[in-house]
């Protein structure tokens, strides 16, 4: 390896709108494997869901999954890492959302953390309707059944993100990301995970184990749950279809449409 780490979002970063790769992105993914760069994509996605989007050939090296509660070393399709709530927290945040009002999920632990039960809350909210039936046949009602054993995540779905501030001030000893809905772009997702786990700590996680410093990672995003792992690599960049407030606070590419990773890495590696 050279001792370089590229790090990239998947969703709205890596692929277009219509979950499918460029084959520029894919040009840039290969060329970086002959400039012996390490290759990480980092994503809100589960294992399962980001299988869905992506060949079982993509020349990737790692994916960082579920915003960091698990890591596949993608050639080998061996899980390296994963983390989980324990039991009693997972009681006690279910209890806290519902005297909220949310609608959520929770989640499976990894690698099945695509099977979820959810509560329906009083949002009202069509986006959390959708999701189940986006996971048709995964999920199951909370009403009247009580969760048993650790939990990967929650997932509640709101349309005012400020909402997020105030779960997180709730659970100030969980890491609570806020992230922006991948289906239909409008509402807010508060995904809830245990304290330790970000796309950040993830990808630090390979950067360790190869001996890479954060000077030599590159990280690329999107969306607000990318904060952590563009604060924490040393130069970061979000494509251009990212949110104002992120486009003034980090370096712009092209937008995910328009090949921004591809041309973001030709031009740091020399290449095209």
């Amino acid at each position: 390896m050279s001792g370089r780490l590229v790090a990239t979002d998947l969703d709205g970063t890596l692929l277009d709108n219509n979950s499918k790769m460029s084959e520029m992105n894919l040009s840039a993914l290969k060329a970086l494997e002959q400039k012996k760069v390490l290759r990480v994509i980092a994503t809100g996605r589960s294992l399962y869901s980001a299988k869905r989007v992506l060949d079982p050939d993509l020349p990737i090296d790692y994916l960082v999954f579920s915003s960091g509660a698990g890591i596949v070393e993608w050639k080998t399709g061996e899980i390296i890492y994963d983390r989980c709530i324990d039991n009693k927290s997972v009681e006690y945040i279910i209890e806290l959302l519902k005297s909220e009002n949310l609608s959520f999920m929770v989640h499976n632990t990894i690698p099945d953390n695509h099977h979820f039960m959810y509560h329906e809350g009083n949002s009202g909210n069509t986006d959390f309707y959708k999701r189940i039936s986006v996971y048709n046949g995964y999920g199951n009602s909370l009403n009247g059944q009580k969760w048993v054993g650790n939990a990967a995540q929650f997932v509640a779905i709101v349309e005012n993100p400020d909402i997020s501030y105030h779960i997180g001030d709730l659970l100030p000893d969980m890491n609570v990301i806020r992230t922006t809905s991948p289906l239909n772009g409008e509402s807010t997702w508060i995904e809830i995970f245990p304290k330790d786990v970000s796309k950040a700590t993830g990808i630090d996680f390979i950067a360790k184990k190869y001996n890479i410093s954060i000077n030599n990672i590159i990280s690329v995003g999107n969306d607000y749950n990318d904060i952590d792992m563009l604060d924490y690599a040393g130069t970061s960049y979000v494509v251009e279809n990212a949110p104002p407030d992120l486009r003034e606070k980090y370096l712009v590419i092209p937008s995910n449409t328009n090949d921004g990773f591809a041309r973001l890495m030709g031009n740091v590696f020399d290449f095209f």
